[in-house]
């Protein structure tokens, strides 16, 4: 889908001496299916830090000013991909954060005020259901109610 980016945060927090979130940004640019890793340059204190604790590696010398993808937090990244989703996808009309292949509604980061307001309410409601799985119903009427309010939102360009 052509107006809509997604962008998809790994947590590395959770495996053995992870601390640090990536994201990769998920759209289509003239017809193809494209995907871009958010990056930021690291700052000197940030090259050090990283020099440090992977010392037992020679392969990793960072540098300030160097492109990284790593980022301490989740903020930070969303941040970086806000800045960069309308350069690397110029026909897209909305920024949303979850998963590429999710036909739900997910949390929109940047959009226009009516899509963004409708949806981040379809997504809430969905989430405060405790999904499919605490209120199937539910989940499934906003599901419909969010591919009607596709169909029109995409009719409008």
């Amino acid at each position: 889908m052509k107006e809509i980016v997604i962008l998809e945060i790994l947590d590395w927090g959770v495996s053995i001496g992870g601390e640090h979130v990536t994201g990769t940004l998920h759209g289509e640019e003239n017809g193809k299916y494209k995907t871009v890793k958010v990056k930021h340059l690291l700052s000197a204190s940030e090259a050090l830090y990283l020099n440090k604790k992977e010392e037992c590696s020679s392969l990793s010398r960072h540098k300030p000013g160097e492109s990284n993808s790593r980022f301490e937090t989740e903020a930070e990244l969303i941040k970086a991909a806000k800045k960069i989703w309308k350069i690397e996808f110029p026909q897209a009309r909305a920024l949303m954060k979850g998963l590429s292949c999710m036909a739900d509604p997910q949390e929109v980061l940047s959009a226009d005020r009516e899509f963004k307001t409708k949806v981040n309410r379809m997504w809430k409601r969905m989430k405060d259901a405790g999904g499919y799985e605490g209120n199937e119903a539910l989940c499934f009427k906003i599901f419909y109610e969010y591919s009607a309010f596709l169909k029109e939102w995409r009719n409008k360009c």
